[in-house]
């Protein structure tokens, strides 16, 4: 505690020795130990018991699968389990402790306080146990829980948003154009529908901004003229000017911006929905026969957004050519198929029998590592992908699916669990909550990590 308290006090000096009883003294009061934890307990305990379960379950579930191979008795006490996979995590410590004495952390910290602050272990028995085969046993939890109930969560809703994904893909170099107005002049741009809510004839403004539309494109026509050229040109342009006059003395006012590379993903929660569809509309416009071949295209529609209409100037991004998932399986002399069967797909869309197989296949290389004689080493079929079938999962699913493999995704398994027992407060002294008010927090705090695992990614209502 006096090391994490130090982290928010520079100027607090940390006492070693500590105290019998006493946490911490201020202003004449002092907190025990007792009252701390009892504290703690009753604000939130749920989440206390959470975190305090990780170990046992990951431990329950897989330990004799990765720990105890070929031992007549699986020896569950690590102080006494000699397998080959806890030398390995002490042989990894061992690494761990003489890069730390060959660092600078060495005249900042004892060896102790560093793997705390790394890594959260209070000594190098809880970095073995709590870190290194924690971190090894998760990931084979976690794919229990994608594919329990026959890929449940997969089927249910993750495949509907890789099918978003799928259906709204683009990957554009994009530069736009604002056309909009500035009726309080604060130099920032109104509401655009605020805007055509309080006009009069709107029918007389869309006919003088089809003819500012017009305009626009005129100019840019030139190979010469850009954003950036048209308009310092209509700024530098009078009132009376033949092309841009007309439009100035109504009010209309230009800027441009470079976003760079865009995606789907990358645009989701951070633009509005209409400019997200007409990035989408824009590629697939692109990429019709007449466009594909052109360094740049300008899209044919304005797009109306909530600061004004935007026309956007595209070019093709990184992964400008959407992948696609189809595949017609192939086959050696022997009539034997050269991939795993279920990859075969008569569409571009992945198949949720595809994005199964991956799964399994990213599982395996999560714990096992890329090399080509992990099936052989450790007694596993891994399947065989085609490089086309890999490329368009991982434009869809790679980073949603890989989202899941971390601690938040561990907690939501653990709070599902926890909820389906019942809590004994043996020590009531301590606290105070019942057993349904523990298990109303534990779904609060799933709902958050739910939140936290899955926001970046859920791109559905």
């Amino acid at each position: 505690m006096g090391i994490d308290y130090k982290a928010i006090d520079t100027t607090y000096e940390l006492n070693e020795i500590g105290d019998e009883r006493l946490v911490a003294s201020f202003d004449g009061h002092s907190i025990t130990a007792d009252e701390l934890l009892t504290f703690a307990l009753n604000k939130n305990g749920a989440l206390y018991v959470l975190y305090a379960a990780q170990m046992a379950v990951v431990m329950d579930r897989h330990f004799a699968d990765v720990y105890c191979v070929g031992q007549t008795t699986c020896q569950f006490d690590l102080s006494k389990n000699s397998s080959t996979k806890l030398t390995d995590h002490a042989t990894t410590l061992a690494q761990l402790k003489k890069s730390f004495e060959a660092s600078y952390y060495i005249y900042y910290y004892t060896f102790e306080e560093y793997i705390y602050l790394a890594y959260g272990a209070k000594s190098e028995q809880e970095m073995i146990g709590k870190y290194y085969v924690k971190s090894t046993l998760q990931p084979y939890v976690i794919y229990d829980e994608i594919t329990k109930n026959n890929w449940t969560l997969l089927a249910d809703y993750l495949y509907d948003l890789i099918s978003d994904y799928y259906d709204n893909y683009f990957s554009l170099k994009v530069e736009y154009l604002k056309i909009y107005v500035d009726r309080d002049e604060n130099g920032a741009a109104d509401n655009y529908d605020d805007f055509l809510n309080a006009l009069v004839d709107t029918t007389a403004h869309e006919t003088l901004l089809a003819g500012f539309e017009t305009a626009i494109r005129t100019y840019l026509e030139t190979s010469t003229n850009t954003y950036t050229s048209l308009i310092s040109a209509y700024n530098k342009a009078k009132r009376d000017d033949a092309t841009w006059g007309l439009y100035k003395q109504y009010g209309f006012h230009l800027m441009t911006e470079n976003l760079n590379e865009l995606t789907y993903l990358t645009t989701v929660n951070k633009f509005q929905d209409s400019l997200i569809e007409g990035f989408a509309n824009a590629y697939d416009e692109y990429r019709l026969e007449a466009n594909v071949a052109k360094a740049s295209h300008y899209y044919s529609q304005l797009v109306q957004a909530k600061e004004g209409m935007f026309l956007l100037l595209v070019k093709p991004g990184t992964n400008f050519e959407k992948p696609s998932a189809k595949f017609e399986m192939t086959y050696d002399n022997d009539n034997k198929p050269l991939y795993t069967v279920g990859i075969e797909n008569e569409n571009a869309k992945p198949t949720l029998e595809q994005l199964k197989i991956y799964a399994e296949y990213r599982f395996y290389e999560i714990v096992y590592g890329t090399g080509s004689t992990v099936g052989q080493t450790y007694g596993i079929t891994v399947p065989v992908i085609p490089t086309s079938v890999t490329t368009a999962i991982e434009a869809y699913f790679t980073d949603l699916h890989d989202s899941m493999y971390v601690v938040g995704f561990l907690n939501i398994i653990i709070a599902d669990d926890l909820i389906t027992g019942n809590f004994v407060n043996s020590i009531s002294a301590y606290c105070n909550l019942s057993d349904a008010e523990i298990k109303a927090a534990l779904l609060a705090i799933r709902g958050i990590y739910f939140d936290q695992v899955f926001s970046g990614y859920d791109t559905l209502d």
